[in-house]
């Protein structure tokens, strides 16, 4: 029986099977392990796709009701002239041209006419009767947007969806509706670019469960309430992924939600998982047909491992007497000296490879060449074990190796090529070194560096950008704006009789009012381009890239109304409050402009604009004669 046990032949068997049982275990936790790899990338992909989407739904919905806010505002202040409709009319009309997404804006009075219109004649039509309308009517307390359920329009007949918020009256009574109409068709056609693919389905819905957009026209104000989405999931968070059995199609699908931001929408986007794991399934019968092949090879050599028994003992024996001189060096050093073979395959590690990453030199030889480096860096070792040669023969560099708790290691290697004898092959020798304390080091140093180049360019009392990051910025934008031959646009703004300010309130006051006005001036600007810095003392300044000057003049008194609505008591202005004046200055950016022109320009504005009683937007342009009367 002891004989048996130590037959080779026994050994051989007992390894086999264990070998491909191991085999064809680890094949199907492999299948499976795709399986789930390959639903849980496409759920990342999807879920990406959706936040996208959501973002692009914001910023669509986002834009109109800028657009309904300050036309409302300027509806509000403005007298009922005939000239001062003609311009509410243009001011629509150029609202609804500069957004693909709205096919038209209107403004109903208070009976339900049409007052003013961005087409080119006000229709004759009666809207009182709308849903919208009734509500803004009976809702004097909800003053921010609404957006309705899919109609169709009296005016063109197609489906449309409504943005709509209510004109008060001066006394604050029902004034009329302002509204656009927004075409479904501009985000059909929007999803469609992301439905070929794996036959996605997007669908905008209401967060009350109503259809607004789907690939199937028919499905469009559907009412989806009684979904797991709007029982349950919602109530849950603002965006999920899970699977569901499709109410339009009847199909298994990965689902993903997200509520879009600051509206009652939400976006999700169906994947049939039959498309998701068509491409696993072909893996998965191409890995059984490759396990039945390489078990066949298997037992094939284990025959032939019989009669190569006898000669792979006596080499072991060879290999471990050559070995034996390598470890008398190896394992008493602090470094760790490893060997491989010229593929990168490790033949010896020494025992400190166990202080430095808790791997014992037996555990560290079963893995490959170079599982246990970083992946950012096992190309980098690759390539300098491939280089060496009897032409080059040292390399040296520095990566990141994983310990046994799961951390990496810095270390540095300093590798040497040993050409092979007539019994033997060329091998690599490795020295390896723990660098991690001088890593950390250098790590310390560089956000050091980063982070007094953020103390250096940040107004230290408001948080935003100072005026030394301003100047960068602005040669910068002028420069790309040159490249691309466009237009760059600068704001001027000063606060209204400050120093009154200061002495009425003192200076504590003072700095909190510079903070809250810098807060309004950088909460109402949208894009990440846009830049709002203190210039100095009550002074600031706003660059706006691939900016023209009246869409800057807009910016402008979008911010100067954001200052004025905080409401800040101010008795030594006329006006009351805290107010702002600004300059707007606007230059395509070529030869015949420069970054101290355009400064100069604002700067004149906003000259302008005090000498004409404050809280006001002057454009430079509107004053070509104007010289600068203050230094930059």
């Amino acid at each position: 029986m002891r004989r048996l046990i130590k037959s080779p032949l026994t050994i051989i068997a007992v390894l086999l099977g264990f070998t491909l049982s191991s085999f064809w275990v680890l094949v199907a936790w492999k299948s499976t392990q795709e399986k789930a790899a390959a639903l849980a990338q496409a759920g990342l992909q999807t879920q990406a796709l959706t936040h996208s989407l959501a973002q692009h739904a914001s910023k669509s919905f986002g834009a109109v009701a800028l657009a309904l806010f300050g036309a409302g505002q300027y509806i509000v202040h403005s007298d009922k002239s005939a000239r001062a409709s003609a311009d509410i009319n243009d001011l629509l009309a150029q609202y609804a041209k500069n957004m693909p997404q709205v096919r038209e804006i209107g403004v109903l009075s208070a009976n339900g006419d049409w007052m003013y219109s961005s087409f080119e004649t006000v229709p004759a039509v009666n809207n009182a009767d709308r849903e919208y309308f009734r509500f803004h009517q009976d809702h004097p307390e909800e003053a921010g947007p609404r957006i309705s359920e899919p109609v169709i329009s009296r005016v063109t007949g197609r489906p449309t969806l409504l943005m709509t918020r209510r004109l008060p009256n001066a006394d604050g009574s029902f004034g009329g509706v302002v509204f656009a109409a927004i075409d479904l068709a501009y985000f059909r056609s929007f999803y469609q670019g992301f439905e070929a693919d794996q036959e996605r389905a997007v669908t905008l819905m209401k967060t009350n469960g109503k259809v607004l957009v789907h690939r199937r026209d028919e499905l469009v104000g559907k009412d989806m309430g009684g979904s797991s989405l709007f029982v349950s999931r919602l109530k849950e968070g603002t965006t999920g992924l899970y699977s569901i059995v499709s109410p339009f199609d009847g199909r298994p699908k990965q689902f993903t939600f997200e509520v879009v931001a600051e509206f009652p929408v939400v976006i999700s986007v169906a994947v049939a998982e039959d498309n998701i794991l068509s491409e696993w399934r072909g893996s998965r019968n191409f890995d059984f047909l490759l396990g039945a092949v390489i078990s066949a090879i298997l037992v094939g050599l284990a025959a032939v491992l019989m009669h190569q028994f006898r000669e792979r003992s006596t080499m072991a024996q060879m290999l471990r007497e050559r070995e034996r001189g390598y470890r008398l060096l190896a394992e008493n050093v602090e470094d760790v000296v490893v060997r491989l073979d010229l593929s990168g395959r490790r033949l010896y590690m020494s025992p400190s490879i166990e202080k430095m990453l808790g791997w014992t030199p037996a555990e560290c030889l079963q893995h490959e060449g170079y599982e246990i480096l970083h992946p950012a860096h096992r190309e980098l070792v690759k390539r300098a074990v491939d280089r060496l040669g009897p032409t080059e023969r040292t390399a040296m560099c520095e990566y990141l190796m994983r310990s046994k708790s799961g951390d990496h290691v810095w270390v540095e290697s300093q590798f040497s090529f040993i050409e092979g004898t007539d019994d033997s092959l060329p091998e690599v020798l490795v020295v390896v070194r723990d660098i991690t304390k001088r890593k950390a080091a250098e790590d310390q140093l560089v956000a050091a560096n980063a982070r007094l180049k953020d103390l250096s360019e940040t107004d230290t009392l408001t948080g935003i950008a100072n005026r030394r990051r301003f100047d960068e910025m602005l040669e910068r934008e002028f420069k790309r704006c040159h490249r691309a031959q466009s237009e760059l646009s600068l704001l001027f703004i000063d606060i209204d009789k400050f120093k009154a300010f200061n002495d009425t309130y003192g200076h504590t006051a003072g700095d909190e009012c510079i903070q809250r006005v810098a807060s309004a001036l950088k909460s109402s600007l949208k894009r990440p381009g846009d830049l709002v810095a203190r210039y100095g003392g009550e002074e600031f300044a706003v660059l706006l890239p691939e900016t023209g000057a009246q869409n800057a003049e807009t910016v402008a008194e979008a911010l100067r109304l954001a200052v004025c609505d905080m409401a800040i008591s101010h008795k030594g202005n006329s006006h009351g409050r805290v107010t702002i004046s600004i300059g707007v200055a606007g230059s395509r950016c070529d030869t015949a402009s420069s970054p101290a022109a355009v400064l100069a320009a604002a700067d004149t504005a906003l000259y302008v604009s005090k000498q004409n009683g404050r809280n006001r937007v002057s454009l430079a342009a509107e004053s070509p004669s104007l010289r600068l009367v203050r230094p930059g």
